[in-house]
């Protein structure tokens, strides 16, 4: 089976809409025969799919290199990541594969004979006509489009069986820079029908709803479960009037799985409420199908650092192989929209909220810096890359002229006080050596102006006194360390701002003072 390229408007074609698959997205290899399917993390995933590795090379007999996603199907339906991710587990366990039920979908060619990567991608997806799809790889479902027809062609791929959304890329992109230059991820609606649990009245003839799903499952964390309902959290406020035990459908960017040592819970983020549901309770394997497909499992740990106790979190995405920790940190284009919709709300109060500046010691010389700022029940940070190292010159004063920055994933709020030696394996730590976390000062903050690409804050700091480490287990680089840290907190007063500045094909983040007018 294949598909076709559907030409809308061929004057002013600019964009590929590529429907959006729940898969795990896979590099595929042939030469000489011999076929290798490697995951992002450039683990051989090859002996888990026999069966699949025989359609590949039916393909073509020439040498390729394409980029694809694998996805499971029951038969009927295409099932979640998770599914396939539970098969993978099995596999890598002893038990012998069976992938008769999983195909593939292709999208690009990077290698056909020879390298075409540094063709655009108009061109490149014209190779694609060389390959033989069949019943289990197929060539993923696309249009080619302009800008006028964008829109239509996000809904068109929308809605195609299994389909998660859309993606849209340029034609002119070529491979080296395409895969970081996708103009956008389109995300279907996440629908959950959730029962009331709550009602909180708000001013101005608004509420909101402490929402929960039915369940009787024995490993949640019994915190979260209130008669024999499984506490999501609360919904945004609304001029609908419910009642406690009214079932509604609530629709939500992510779902997250929270595991700790006393159970596991979910939480919802950006919940809003659509109205009165007639449909039957959303279910445990409904959110971890979400968790998977459009959310992140979150494993809170409790470490010892000096003889205090500390919580930290560790994003884990399940479509991806390891763990990351307190050191993930990601680049983007834009203000994620989570951190722009919480940054807003504080905008919008005026309030006044905690922020720290930690140092991070990484080994016997890396050194960067951390801002963490207090939002509702958690912290969002971002990092700055000063000192850099014991030997570089700390360019973060009281006015900072750009300093580039990368955002880190949220935190739990106990991060605000987190100092002192986490040893080798913990959060922040590597595998040889372990972390130390400094805090070089903290105070208040409030939001003035939030965009895509731009975030101030008016900041106000408090005096006092950095703790100067102990050096454990003969760590003689610690005293260089503490002969390279302040003395006192850091000074800053006024209005400082993130700026996301696009420069050629990167996006750099930037940090500096604002000026007074």
């Amino acid at each position: 089976m294949t598909t076709s390229i559907f030409i809308l408007n061929e004057d002013y074609l600019k964009y590929l809409v590529e429907q959006k698959i729940s898969g795990i997205h896979v590099s595929i290899h042939k030469k000489d025969g011999l076929v290798k399917i490697f995951s992002e993390q450039k683990k051989d995933l090859t002996s888990s799919f026999p069966t699949l590795v025989m359609y590949i090379k039916k393909l073509s007999k020439q040498d390729f290199i394409i980029d694809g996603g694998l996805v499971q199907f029951d038969g009927f339906n295409y099932l979640s990541r998770s599914e396939l991710m539970k098969y993978i587990g099995k596999i890598n366990s002893g038990k012998k594969p069976d992938d008769r039920n999983i195909n593939l979908f292709v999208w690009d060619v990077v290698y056909y004979n020879k390298s075409i990567e540094d063709l655009p991608l108009k061109e490149r997806i014209l190779y694609l006509n060389n390959l033989d799809f069949n019943e289990r790889v197929l060539e993923i479902n696309k249009k080619i489009t302009n800008k006028k027809n964008i829109k239509s062609s996000i809904l068109w791929a929308s809605k195609l069986k299994g389909s998660e959304g859309a993606i849209i890329k340029e034609l002119e992109s070529t491979y080296k820079n395409g895969e970081n230059k996708l103009c956008k991820t389109f995300k279907k609606d996440i629908k959950l029908d959730v029962n009331i649990i709550k009602v909180v009245p708000k001013n101005r003839g608004l509420y909101n709803y402490l929402v929960g799903i039915p369940t009787d499952k024995k490993y949640l964390n019994s915190k979260y479960l209130m008669n024999g309902f499984l506490v999501l959290g609360h919904t945004f406020n609304t001029k609908e009037k419910f009642n406690i035990g009214d079932k509604i459908k609530i629709m939500v960017d992510e779902v997250w799985r929270h595991e700790k040592g006393d159970g596991i819970n979910y939480s919802i983020h950006k919940p809003m409420v659509l109205g009165k549901s007639l449909e039957s309770f959303s279910t445990v394997n409904i959110l971890d199908d979400y968790v998977t497909t459009r959310g992140v499992s979150v494993k809170h740990k409790i470490i010892q650092s000096q003889g205090e106790s500390y919580e930290v979190l560790s994003n884990e995405l399940l479509a991806e192989e390891g763990k990351s920790d307190e050191g993930k940190e990601i680049d983007v284009n834009n203000f994620p929209d989570r951190m722009q919709m919480e940054f807003n709300k504080l905008k919008k109060s005026g309030k006044w909220n905690s922020f720290v500046i930690q140092w991070h010691l990484r080994g016997e010389k890396s050194i960067h810096t951390d801002m963490r700022f207090k939002v509702d029940e958690h912290l969002e940070g971002i990092t700055l890359f000063t000192p850099s190292s014991i030997d570089k010159t700390d360019l973060f004063n009281e006015n900072p002229k750009n300093i580039r920055c990368i955002i880190k994933v949220p935190q739990p709020i106990g991060w605000l006080n987190v100092q002192g030696r986490m040893a080798k394996g913990s959060p922040g730590s590597t595998t040889r050596f372990p972390s130390y976390f400094v805090i070089v000062g903290k105070g208040k903050y409030k939001v003035e102006e939030v965009t895509n690409h731009k975030i101030i804050f008016n900041i106000k700091t408090e005096p006092g006194k950095v703790k100067k480490m102990i050096p454990n287990h003969g760590e003689e680089y610690i005293t260089k360390f503490n002969k390279k840290l302040p003395d006192n907190f850091k000074e800053l007063e006024g209005k400082f701002i993130f700026q996301i500045s696009h420069i050629g094909d990167d996006y750099i983040m930037l940090f500096n003072k604002l000026e007074k007018k």
